[in-house]
């Protein structure tokens, strides 16, 4: 009698394997850059949203919105964990519309920023504002003309000057 040698199926020892195939840019990514290069675009996006947190903090973003999820003790360039950025306007405010104690506080900010069409953010539980910074063209901003810092404070300063939507 032939043995019949049983190899586990490939489809239990791989990248994902759904339907979709979400592993498949991942696995395109890993292949292009390599493991360097993978890690590089996620440093950069952590810098990147570590950048936005300290103009909150420390620039001119004081006056109108305070971090939620900044690290304790948190000084110099790490401020925020990971890519994430939670903020909310800070309760005194000049800009009404957006106080977090306000039952639509967030979501009218929210709705702001988003109706800008430049950026995306998520709304956040108890009236906080989410930014994820996961793109891998995402720049700290040399060699550009407008970079895309200068984009994000361009409309986190335009949401709060100009509060009333749809006057530019």
């Amino acid at each position: 009698m032939q043995e019949v040698l049983k190899l586990p199926s490939p489809f239990h020892f791989n990248l994902e394997n759904s339907r979709r195939f979400r592993a498949l840019p991942l696995f395109c990514a890993l292949l292009a850059m390599g493991r360097a290069g993978y890690a590089e675009i996620i440093q950069r996006n952590i810098s990147f949203a570590n950048r936005i947190a300290r103009w909150m903090v420390h620039g001119g973003g004081k006056k109108w919105y305070r971090v939620l999820n900044m690290i304790e003790g948190g000084q110099g360039d790490n401020i925020v964990p990971l890519n994430i950025l939670l903020f909310s306007a800070i309760p005194d405010c000049e800009v009404d519309a957006y106080q977090p104690g306000k039952p639509s506080g967030g979501a009218t900010l929210v709705k702001a920023i988003n109706d800008t069409r430049k950026m995306y953010v998520s709304p956040a539980s108890g009236g906080a504002v989410r930014i994820a910074v996961s793109n891998w063209m995402t720049a700290l901003d040399e060699g550009q003309k407008t970079s895309d810092y200068d984009i994000v404070v361009q409309v986190l300063t335009q949401v709060m000057t100009n509060p009333t939507p749809g006057k530019d």
